[in-house]
């Protein structure tokens, strides 16, 4: 039995709304590509697979703090903001306008260390809808902080 190097399936986006899947699919071996009808496949077998290890501890646990661009950005109405903590410690997570000005403080308190994402509804501390511009957002961790810029566009 030949070895399998490549398997995917054709899809065609048609006009409107709709999306049509063709009925073919094209195998490479490296070598000779064949089309087979989805019809004449009883049963697809896959070796050696490569996984990806969720209880890698490097993935888990950070080994620095490190604050990741927002995303969407820019964004309407709200935007993630991810971060890394090599452990547990004291956060502080702002938003500020432009010029400095606090416009609401998403975060005070204990985390854990990890991966977290928190989201910002673009709203000031008074539950208002923050104007259209760039912003910045501020994460201290114990004795450090990091600030990136995102854009609000409503």
């Amino acid at each position: 039995m030949e070895k399998i190097m490549t398997l995917l399936f054709v899809l065609c986006l048609a006009r409107g709304n709709t999306i049509a899947q063709t009925d073919t699919l094209i195998v490479d071996n490296g070598s000779v590509i064949k089309k087979f009808l989805l019809t004449e496949i009883d049963s697809i077998t896959f070796d050696n697979l490569t996984g990806i290890d969720d209880e890698n501890p490097l993935l888990l646990h950070p080994v620095e703090f490190t604050l990741n661009q927002n995303f969407p950005n820019p964004f309407n109405p709200s935007t993630n903001i991810q971060f890394q903590l090599p452990s547990a410690g004291r956060l502080f997570l702002r938003i500020y306008d432009i010029n400095g000005g606090l416009v609401n403080e998403i975060f005070c308190g204990e985390k854990e260390g990890g991966i977290h994402t928190v989201q910002w509804n673009g709203k000031d501390a008074f539950g208002r809808s923050a104007a259209s511009g760039v912003y910045l957002y501020s994460v201290q961790f114990n004795n450090s902080l990091l600030t990136r810029k995102m854009i609000y566009l409503r």
